[in-house]
C-alpha cells in the first residue's frame, strides 16, 4: 500500500477516502497488526486499474498490470437481456414465443405449469395459470 500511495502521490488520508476505510486502518495495514480484508483489496484494485493484482496479492511481476488489454472492470451481464419483439402491453399466452406440445410419451399435452417473471430491482413474481 505504501508504495501505491507513493506512487500516486496520494496523502495517506485521501487514500483511506478513496478505498472506503479509515485512517488508522491504513496504519494498522502498513504495521502489519491487521490484514486487509478481501473487500478492501477489492477496493482498492478496483480504484486503482492499472496495479496488477499479482503483484498486489503475491508480490509476483511488476506493479503495473503487462496487459493493458484487460478490462480493469468487468462487463456488466444480465441473466434475461431485453427482447425487442415482445413489450409489457402485448404479453398474452398467445404469443408467446413457443407452440403446445405433446408428450408423445404419455400422450398428454404440455401445459404451463408456473410462469416467473423477473424485474430489474431483484424481485420476482410468480404466475400459475388455472
Amino acid at each position: 500500500m505504501q508504495i501505491i500511495v507513493e506512487t500516486e502521490k496520494l496523502s495517506y488520508a485521501k487514500f483511506a477516502e478513496m478505498i472506503g476505510v479509515q485512517r488508522s486502518s491504513i496504519s494498522h495495514f502498513l504495521s502489519g497488526r491487521n490484514k486487509p480484508s478481501f473487500d478492501v483489496i477489492h477496493s482498492i484494485l478496483s480504484k486503482f486499474p492499472n496495479i496488477s493484482p499479482d503483484w498486489f496479492i503475491f508480490g509476483i511481476g511488476n506493479m503495473n498490470r503487462e496487459y493493458p488489454d484487460i478490462p480493469s472492470k468487468p462487463e456488466e451481464h444480465t441473466l434475461f437481456p431485453p427482447n425487442p419483439k415482445v413489450n409489457d402491453d402485448s404479453f398474452t399466452m398467445e404469443n408467446l414465443p413457443f407452440k403446445e406440445e405433446k408428450n408423445e410419451e404419455l400422450g398428454k399435452k404440455k401445459e404451463v405449469e408456473k410462469i416467473v417473471f423477473f424485474f430489474n430491482d431483484s424481485t420476482f413474481a410468480e404466475y400459475r395459470p388455472e
